[in-house]
């Protein structure tokens, strides 16, 4: 599916790392009822603030 893509060099621990870091954000911004999620690509960082 992502053959023709640049991402396709990842490997499925990547996927699921960048998948699981995605629901805790969401976790948290439910929990906290909202907030903003700062995405920093070069430190490969999320983080929700409120």
């Amino acid at each position: 599916m992502t053959s023709h893509l640049e991402v396709s060099v990842l490997r499925s621990a990547d996927w699921e790392q960048a998948i699981m870091t995605g629901y805790d954000a969401w976790r948290q911004l439910r929990a906290q009822g909202g907030g903003t999620v700062h995405l920093d690509l070069d430190e490969r960082t999320l983080a929700v603030v409120t």
